[in-house]
């Protein structure tokens, strides 16, 4: 069976059939050769073996799949030593079969390399998918107290010196699936090789006792390399880069919501658990893997694959009913820019999306990268971005030109000396109260409040013992799991059977109210701009200023008054704001009263501020600006050797534009042209056209075949012919398609927006819709009705006129959406 289409979800069985013949492909491609495993060549030859039908992965069959791949005998030999290894595809079972590659020593049997290659697959949007293998560096030390995990580093050290390609800091990646053709990257012998180099690598380390010494010579000393006793590595701890962490990054959809996630330091799935869609399902499931102790980013997605990452924190809590996340703000740089591709790096359009590779690791919670410059409005004071619907106008004004005018206030980090100010007792209660009201202890040990405590001064005993010490000296008399004798002074901590600890009465007010205090706090954005729409009933009192009316209510005999008060408009708001930010105490009027170059030295220089137009055109601009258009030019600006000020009508107040202050609006060509607009309003500004740009949606494909890309640049190019270019279709309307790549979105998609557009183009003529889209798509309309008796110079080419109808989108086939592009004529 094919692959799954390109830009769509994987679902099991495919999964299944993609890992099949990818596996297939690095099992056939054994063949013996020659490889150095820490400074000892080894050679390895090659035995195939028959492997036993029936095929043991329920869905898969030998007629559509093809036969189960044969096992494969690797014979390794070195100086002194030799081992058979075993090759083999295999069913991970649990809680279904899976396709995996394994390898395992032949006799005794004893597995040293596993890959879940269905695994990976299932529910990934991924055109390439990253299939990784794990090399355990944690090991159980025995007879040590509570039988802590150890990292040995030099077996870490041994395999970052290897040449394979690490993914993490504790799997390599033997290969890549591309999910299309099922090929393997870089090469199916490639593949093979790797995942010999591993399993070699790990031989000596977890294969040990009388089947080591059957080998001969080890490959590796372990004398130097293993694990003896507690002192040969150090602890796994926090500092350590604990093995378990894992890195997310989440999206938020509506504005409102980043707006609460960022300002509220949590996150939250949008979907319920019991929605049955594929995307929620999918969210579902990988928010079960999340953990409290792992690094979150809330990330959106724009335009040519952008992508903005707006907070980065680590998670200090989880509700499973409700899907949220509670977080602690990180001081991490917020990374803006191209999203990242290529194997591994996940689908940013999904809702959560777990982050794997170690550079987008970097790149979005490291905190070594450098700072990249503010950004900044560099271009011209008057714009106008210009385009036919759906071109992303907007989104370019919103998420590219908007945060150009944003300033980001320092984050406030941990206060050292409130904390050394206060007792054990405090801080570890608060510390308990900002992870949610309970928190284990060893969640204690790596709060913020806790760790800068302890770091801030030399203490004898461990943090783990101050810990532990404070906990059950203030545990709650009645408490059934905490027996100690020595309690002392507030006594509100209880514990859980889990380890948990908790205020069994709540958290006490004040201990809430500090833990609020000492909340280290994201840096917060400052926005330098006001954004409004235009509209045909829109004015200069709204804009600049006017005389408004206003109603009191009387002294509660049923009277009202009725008073005129003078308002200023939302551009006079912004002048005001724009000199502010240049750093002058006081209005535009103030302002004018300055000496001139006082007046520029005040300017120059200054932070901008904008004013946010969408849909310009829709206003009556020669009524809304007035005289005061002349004052948009830069050489009549505020600071400027040609500056004019001029007196306001109503307030009589002195006004002029800052030259800080900068007018970026959005026009839709298919409401009126550029050339149409008002010349004094075309002579002020820049223009910059925005057309379609379908590459945003390359690889695009809707299930059965149709190519998205195609289809709107041929829709685009009968429209250009038939009206002008003004009038196409933006590729925004289709990226909803990219995101659900369904024959059901698509035919959404056309009834919401396309054909009705089409329509209003052609002013309901629907006969040349059909010459957009062709046939199957408009209908002839038999027409019954006979026109009355009236002499009328055109009465019989009336009578004979064609009417049309679209055609119910119920109706229309895949092949109906592919002959858009497929034929040359209608």
């Amino acid at each position: 069976m094919l692959a799954a289409p390109e830009g769509g979800s994987v679902t099991p069985a495919e999964a299944n059939q993609i890992a099949l013949r990818a596996v297939r492909q690095v099992i056939q491609a054994a063949e013996a050769f020659q490889l150095t495993v820490a400074g000892r060549e080894v050679r390895v030859e090659v035995e195939r073996q028959d492997d036993p039908w029936p095929m043991p992965v329920a869905g898969l069959s030998e007629e559509t799949d093809g036969l189960w791949p044969q096992q494969v005998v690797l014979r390794c030999n070195w100086d002194g030593g030799a081992v058979d290894l075993l090759l083999f595809a295999g069913a991970a079972r649990r809680p279904e079969a899976k396709v995996a590659i394994a390898i395992r020593v032949l006799s005794p049997p004893r597995q040293l390399t596993w890959c879940n290659v269905a695994t990976a697959l299932d529910g990934s949007e991924d055109p390439e998918i990253a299939i990784s293998a794990w090399y355990h560096l944690k090991k159980r030390v025995v007879g040590s107290r509570g039988s802590q995990s150890r990292k040995n580093k030099k077996l870490k050290a041994l395999v970052g010196e290897s040449g394979l390609p690490l993914l993490t800091d504790y799997s390599v990646e033997p290969f890549i699936v591309r999910t299309e053709d099922a090929a393997v990257l870089p090469s199916p012998v490639e593949a093979y090789r790797r995942l010999v180099h591993l399993s070699l690598i790990k031989l000596d380390f977890f294969v040990g006792g009388e089947a080591a010494r059957a080998r001969g010579v080890p490959l590796i000393d372990l004398a130097a390399l293993g694990l003896a006793d507690e002192d040969d590595d150090e602890l796994v701890d926090a500092e350590d880069e604990a093995d378990g962490r894992k890195y997310w990054a989440g999206g938020f959809g509506e504005e409102e919501r980043r707006v609460a996630f960022l300002k509220d330091d949590y996150w939250q799935i949008g979907w319920k658990r019991d929605d049955e869609g594929k995307g929620a399902a999918h969210s579902w499931a990988r928010f079960e893997d999340v953990q409290v102790g792992d690094w979150f980013a809330i990330k959106g997605l724009g335009g040519s694959y952008q992508l903005v990452v707006h907070y980065v924190g680590e998670v200090t809590g989880k509700d499973d009913e409700l899907g949220r996340l509670d977080l602690r703000p990180l001081d991490s740089k917020l990374y803006k820019g191209p999203a990242p591709r290529g194997s591994g790096a996940g689908s940013w359009f999904e809702t959560l999306v777990p982050v794997t590779r170690e550079d987008i690791i970097e790149l979005i919670f490291g905190e070594s990268r450098e700072t990249e410059p503010a950004l900044t409005w560099t271009g011209p004071r008057n714009v106008i971005l210009y385009g036919p619907p759906g071109t992303g106008k907007t989104y370019r004004l919103r998420d590219d030109i908007r945060p150009k005018f944003t300033r980001a206030s320092e984050a406030r980090a941990v206060d050292v000396d409130a904390l050394l100010a206060l007792s054990w007792f405090e801080v570890i209660a608060a510390a308990v109260a900002a992870s949610g009201g309970s928190a284990t202890a060893m969640e204690l040990r790596q709060h913020p409040l806790v760790k800068t405590k302890y770091q801030a001064k030399d203490h004898k005993a461990p943090i783990g013992s101050r810990i532990w010490a404070t906990l059950q000296a203030h545990t709650v008399e009645s408490s059934r799991t905490v027996g100690y004798s020595k309690r002392t002074g507030r006594l509100v901590f209880d514990k859980r059977e889990d380890g948990t600890w908790f205020f069994p009465g709540g958290v006490p007010e004040d201990i809430a109210e500090l833990a609020e205090t000492l909340r280290p706090r994201a840096a917060e954005a400052t926005e330098d701009f006001v954004f409004l729409t235009f509209h045909q009933s829109y004015a200069y009192e709204d804009f600049i200023e006017g005389i408004r009316p206003k109603t009191s209510e009387g002294d509660g005999d049923g009277s009202a008054t009725l008073t005129y008060d003078l308002e200023d408009g939302v551009f006079l708001r912004a002048a005001n704001a724009a000199v502010r930010l240049a750093g002058f105490e006081g209005t535009v009027d103030e302002l004018c009263r300055l000496p001139a170059q006082e007046r520029a030295d005040l300017l120059d220089g200054a932070p901008p501020y904008a004013v946010f137009i969408d849909e310009v055109n829709r206003g009556n601009v020669s009524r809304i600006f007035g005289e005061l258009i002349t004052l948009l030019e830069e050489d009549k600006r505020l600071g400027a050797e040609g500056e004019l000020i001029v007196t306001l009508p109503y307030s009589r107040r002195r006004f002029g534009v800052p030259s800080n202050l900068c007018v970026i609006g959005t026009m839709n060509t298919a409401d009126r042209s550029v050339e149409a607009l008002d010349s004094a309003l075309r002579r002020r500004f820049s223009f910059i056209e925005c057309p379609p740009d379908p590459s945003v949606l390359d690889g695009t494909v809707v299930e059965g075949g149709v190519d998205v890309v195609r289809m709107l640049r041929v829709i685009n190019a009968r429209l250009e012919l038939l009206i002008d270019r003004d009038h196409l279709l933006g590729h925004a309307y289709f990226m909803a398609v990219q995101q659900e790549p369904t024959i059901e979105k698509l035919k959404e998609v056309f009834a919401m927006n396309i054909l009705p557009l089409l329509s209003e183009y052609f002013y309901a003529d629907l006969g040349r819709v059909g010459l957009v889209l062709g046939a199957p798509f408009v209908r002839e309309a038999g027409s019954y009705a006979t026109l009355a008796a009236f002499n009328h110079e055109a009465a019989d080419q009336l009578s004979e006129r064609r009417t049309y109808r679209l055609t119910p989108l119920d109706s229309i086939s895949t092949a109906d959406f592919r002959a858009i592009y497929e034929t040359a004529g209608g």
